[in-house]
């Protein structure tokens, strides 16, 4: 069986109403299709069994870590802030990096896109058999 998949794929966050701004001005996230590579990566499976045979585990949340297996270069789009003392400057997010030193009022932006590429982690495959 060959499944074709798209390779380069965007996302537009619904942050501050960003979906329902004219296109030419919204927020897109370009990023890649999910790889049991970057599943690998940002879960790994790790467990150990206690003294009582329960098996034990631990997770952790790393959103850079997550953002950076995902977004592209140059796959952040119309993302820019001012500063209130530097109205005339526009400071424009042009990677993740960027994005993680901007403002705190970029928390929610990150929080969705997390969500969203872990969505693209754990969705299941409709996998139903045709004869």
């Amino acid at each position: 069986m060959v499944l074709t998949i798209a390779t380069k794929r965007e996302f537009i966050p619904k942050f501050n109403g960003n979906d329902k701004a004219p296109a030419a001005e919204q927020i897109k996230i370009l990023h890649k299709a999910a790889t049991i590579e970057i599943k690998e990566k940002l879960y790994p499976r790790t467990f150990s069994y206690g003294a009582d045979g329960h098996v034990t585990g631990t997770m952790s949340v790393d959103r850079k870590a997550m953002l950076s297996a995902f977004i592209l270069d140059s796959g952040l789009i119309n993302i820019g802030y001012q500063l209130d003392d530097q109205k005339d400057h526009v400071i424009k997010v042009k990677s993740v990096d960027d994005l993680f030193s901007a403002p705190t009022e970029y928390d929610g932006l990150i929080d969705e896109i997390y969500t969203y590429f872990q969505g693209l982690l754990n969705a299941k495959v409709n996998e139903k058999n045709s004869e």
